[in-house]
């Protein structure tokens, strides 16, 4: 497998991650979960990770 096949994959994973901590972060009043700061903080570490892989790939291949 070629590294370049990632880069829509990965693209539509990072719009998914940024969209729910987005949505985490509006509606953490509402949300009934003890750890949710500490889920919303998880997802965008996880988001930028993977939109700095994103952006390496598409630099690189293109």
């Amino acid at each position: 497998m070629e590294w370049y096949t990632l880069i829509k994959p990965i693209g539509i994973l990072t719009y998914i991650l940024l969209s729910l901590n987005v949505l985490l972060g509006l509606f953490m009043k509402k949300i009934k979960l003890k750890s949710k700061f500490k889920i919303h903080i998880w997802l965008g570490v996880i988001a930028l990770i993977s939109a700095t892989f994103h952006f390496l790939l598409v630099y690189i291949y293109t």
